[in-house]
C-alpha cells in the first residue's frame, strides 16, 4: 500500500483504515474457512453487522435482552429495569445495586 500521508489521511477521513483494520480483527478472531469470502462479506455490509457495530452471529441466537446489552450502542431494556443513566447524567440518587450480582456493588 502506498505510505504517502496525503493516501493514509484519505483512508482515515473516509472510514476506510477503520474499517480494514476492524475487518481483519473480526477475520482473525472468526477464523472462517474461506477467509476471502468472509472478508468480502463483511466489507460488503461495511462491517455493521459486527461488534463493535453490530452483533456477531452468535450473539444474534441469544435472547433479546442479551442482546440489547452488546455492540456499541447505550443498554436500555426496561424487562431487565436497566434504564439507567442513558442521557449522560445520573440521578441525585443512586440505584441499590446490593443485590445486583456485580463486582461493582463493592463500591456502592
Amino acid at each position: 500500500m502506498d505510505k504517502d500521508p496525503a493516501t493514509l489521511d484519505y483512508l482515515r477521513q473516509q472510514g476506510v483504515a477503520d474499517l480494514i483494520d476492524e475487518a481483519v480483527q473480526a477475520l482473525v478472531k472468526d477464523k472462517p474457512a474461506d477467509a476471502r469470502a468472509w472478508l468480502a462479506e463483511y466489507l460488503g455490509r461495511g462491517g455493521e453487522e459486527y461488534p463493535p457495530r453490530g452483533l456477531s452471529a452468535g450473539v444474534k441466537k441469544l435472547e433479546g435482552w442479551i442482546q440489547v446489552g452488546c455492540g456499541d450502542k447505550p443498554y436500555n431494556c426496561p424487562e431487565k429495569n436497566a434504564t439507567f443513566g442513558l442521557d449522560g447524567k445520573c440521578p441525585d440518587e443512586m440505584p441499590d445495586l446490593s443485590k445486583h450480582s456485580t463486582s461493582w456493588r463493592r463500591f456502592c
